[in-house]
């Protein structure tokens, strides 16, 4: 049986561990999230190459780039993961705002069919 989550435990633990550590852990937390969206992507074909361009890639370069900073600091590396994480930011933004779009779009067409019965 699996021992129970200690997380006071883990952060004493992470703040006796090398920054490089914590850079790691982060980065492939990040990653552990893919292949939800694989399965999301599946299911909604006609969506994929939007969503691989306008999400999934800024997000992976997010995590890429900050994982690079972490591990291998420099000007430079600090640079990259500040203008990935800008980068998927707006990216998350748009997604929320075409959801968005897409739910009124939704709600008109359903007051419409409302309308017309």
């Amino acid at each position: 049986m699996a021992n129970e989550f200690d997380r006071d435990e883990f952060e004493r633990w992470l703040r006796d561990q090398p920054k490089q550590v914590a850079v790691v852990l982060a980065a492939r937390s990040a990653l552990r999230v893919y292949p939800v969206f694989v399965t999301l992507l599946d299911a909604r074909p006609d969506d994929a190459r939007d969503f691989t361009k306008s999400i999934l890639l800024p997000q992976l370069r997010a995590i890429a780039a900050s994982w690079l900073a972490g591990t291998w600091p420099s000007h430079e590396a600090d640079r990259a993961a500040a203008d990935a994480a800008r980068a998927a930011r707006a990216a998350a933004d748009a997604a929320d705002a075409a959801r968005a779009a897409d739910a009124a779009d939704a709600a008109d067409a359903a007051a419409a069919n409302r309308r017309a019965s």
